[in-house]
């Protein structure tokens, strides 16, 4: 059962379909991705072409050329490039076929457009020496991280992936792998076009933070459902599939967790309104709505079946400077909450402990 719980003064409920984005789900515009990434070695003060790498969104890997550069090598790059004296020595194809074998990978592609998807991609089409209109760049597509040393920055496509595909690249010794960058840079433009384009934007809508859960519920025989979400909830998990069961009041919503709670292997997504409704009416107002935030929770996890997990996800307003002491000794921002529940197979009891407004 999770349980989201709002309490933020200058944040309005999304009741549109303004996180859909072209190309997202069954109305999607017929479109063939193409990822890229090329490895390139200095020549004189300039870098140069010395191998590319093209893959489909099969990440089936359909061009990986070494590349003759047209002039003498002053540094391999190594240690990025993965490119070596010995690897260039065997190349044949010049930097012009490069070039046209991946234009004719594009022009060849079966669909009414084709993307052209990479990490960074200014610097792999300037190396092709191609200028290309129709990309995907997950440099871009994603948020920029924050950089102690100036202005925001674009997060690394190794960081990308440790983050959102929970996986390792670029851990090789002898540099970078090209195929594996394309790969990577495919499945996050997947991921994004997947689950639209607030995915990966942080205060954008916090209920696109769950939107990959249900899928992955599902994949070891978890079903979801959702009990009067609101609508962004509503927007992210219905995309999954989830259902979603009305409840008038949230002493209604308490018993229609219970019941759905019911089912073998079910997760209960819903979301208490008392706290949203108390916004901007003082702090005697909002402190009555944690209390009766607090007096539901109760309610909803004594009466779920034993041996159910409940989380309780609270969210704020993350950029105010304000905190608040808690019980545990502790300070968070208002909004935060902290929650620590008990519920074991041979009794009921519940100890379930603190929200601060």
């Amino acid at each position: 059962c999770l349980v989201g719980t709002e309490l933020e003064d200058d944040e309005e409920e999304d009741s549109g379909p303004g996180n859909s984005c072209t190309g997202h789900g069954e109305d999607a515009v017929s479109a063939k991705l193409l990822a890229i990434d090329c490895e390139m070695c200095l020549v004189g003060t300039e870098f140069q072409l010395a191998r590319v790498a093209v893959v489909d969104e099969q990440m089936q890997v359909l061009l990986d050329e070494l590349v003759v550069p047209e002039r003498p090598v002053t540094d391999y790059n190594t240690r990025y490039s993965g490119i070596t004296r010995e690897m260039l020595a065997s190349a044949t194809t010049t930097q012009e076929e490069a070039r046209a074998k991946v234009l004719s990978l594009v022009a060849t592609a079966s669909a009414a457009q084709t993307f052209l998807v990479g990490h960074s991609l200014e610097n792999d089409l300037r190396a092709l020496q191609i200028s290309y209109s129709h990309v995907l760049d997950t440099a871009v597509l994603f948020p920029l991280r924050i950089n102690p040393q100036g202005s925001p920055a674009k997060s690394s496509l190794r960081s990308l992936t440790a983050k959102y595909l929970r996986r390792e690249i670029q851990q090789s010794e002898r540099g970078h792998d090209p195929c594996e960058d394309a790969i990577a840079a495919m499945e996050l433009a997947l991921l994004k076009l997947r689950h639209g384009p607030t995915f990966a934007v942080p205060g954008a809508s916090w209920g696109d933070s769950f939107a990959m859960l249900p899928s992955l519920l599902a994949d070891v025989g978890c079903s979801s459902v959702g009990v009067r979400l609101d609508a962004r909830l509503r927007l992210a998990l219905g995309e999954a599939g989830v259902r979603n069961v009305e409840a008038a009041t949230d002493e209604e919503l308490v018993a229609r967790v219970a019941g759905e709670s019911g089912a073998d292997k079910c997760a209960v997504w819903t979301s208490l309104q008392c706290l949203r409704r108390a916004k901007g009416k003082g702090a005697a107002a909002r402190g009555a709505a944690v209390l009766q935030a607090s007096e539901l929770f109760r309610a909803m996890c004594s009466s779920v079946p034993a041996n159910t997990l409940v989380l309780l996800i609270g969210t704020g307003n993350y950029s105010s400077t304000l905190s608040v002491q808690q019980a545990d000794g502790g300070k968070r921002p208002l909004g935060c909450f902290s929650v620590g529940l008990t519920r074991t197979l041979e009794s009921s009891d519940v100890d379930a402990i603190a929200a601060n407004e």
